[in-house]
């Protein structure tokens, strides 16, 4: 009997559970929602305190970031940060 369960087990195919095209447009809305709220911190603090160097820094990683992942989506709401981040710099 525990040879015929073992046999089984090694024999079934082990599949992971697929991740449905719903569950993966959801994931990449909830990305570009952090995203857009990171780049627009960060636009933010770089237009109250243009000349701090840190601000500026944090506003190039978020635009990269989102360079990134534009790339991959080609989300309008993203391509719109990104100019703006170009505009602002």
């Amino acid at each position: 009997m525990f040879s015929l369960l073992v046999r089984l087990m090694i024999d079934s195919p082990c599949s992971l559970p697929k991740v449905s095209q719903r569950e993966s447009k959801i994931e990449q809305r909830f990305e570009v929602q952090m995203i857009k709220l990171e780049m627009e911190k960060a636009l933010d603090l770089f237009a109250r305190v243009p000349d701090n160097a840190q601000f500026k820094e944090q506003l190039l990683k978020a635009a990269v970031k989102a360079g990134r992942f534009y790339r991959q989506t080609r989300e309008p709401e993203l391509e719109a940060l990104i100019r703006k981040v170009e505009e602002t710099l």
